[in-house]
């Protein structure tokens, strides 16, 4: 009885490697297919490629410039204007239009915008007229003596380019 269970087990695993080999060998063949497949349909589809900036983003400047400053704080202004011809669409994914991180040199990032908002999960466009801008102002406050950079981005998509960052000071 022993023999015959050892039988059938040693049946049944050749079986099996027999179906994996033959399920291998379809799948190779399958994707052979596909390959040349896709040769030909990428010698037939060859068209001019896109850069990589978004055309829209080449019309639009940014820029964050100092505006006030005390004793512990500064005061930003970050802008983004449009310099094309031609309307702009800034597309953002939740209420959130701008975030900043500010750094020191000793302790890396202190502070982002977006610690400890909420943000509303809402799809808004913004279009923006030729020569027409968005300006955010930025307050930063209780600032201990050193140095600091503040960097300041737009959150639409598509929007690579607009990172700026400025260094300063606070004396004691």
């Amino acid at each position: 009885m022993k023999k015959l269970g050892l039988i059938i087990v040693i049946l049944l695993i050749a079986g099996l490697g027999t179906l994996l080999f033959l399920s291998n060998q379809e799948s190779e063949n399958d994707q052979e297919r596909n390959n040349e497949t896709n040769e030909e349909s990428e010698e037939v589809n060859e068209e001019p490629k896109e850069e990589d900036d978004n055309v829209e983003e080449k019309d639009l400047t940014f820029s964050l410039e100092e505006v006030n400053s005390g004793n512990s704080s500064k005061e930003f202004n970050y802008i983004v204007k449009n310099e094309g011809a031609d309307e702009v669409e800034l597309s953002f994914n939740t209420s959130q239009r701008y975030e900043y991180e500010l750094s020191s040199k000793e302790e890396g990032v202190i502070k982002r915008y977006s610690d400890g908002k909420a943000f509303m999960q809402v799809l808004k466009d913004i279009k923006l007229a030729p020569g027409e801008e968005l300006s955010y102002d930025i307050s930063l406050s209780s600032l201990n003596a050193g140095e600091y950079t503040l960097r300041v981005f737009l959150t639409a998509r598509d929007m690579s380019k607009s990172e700026k960052t400025i260094s300063f000071k606070i004396d004691e």
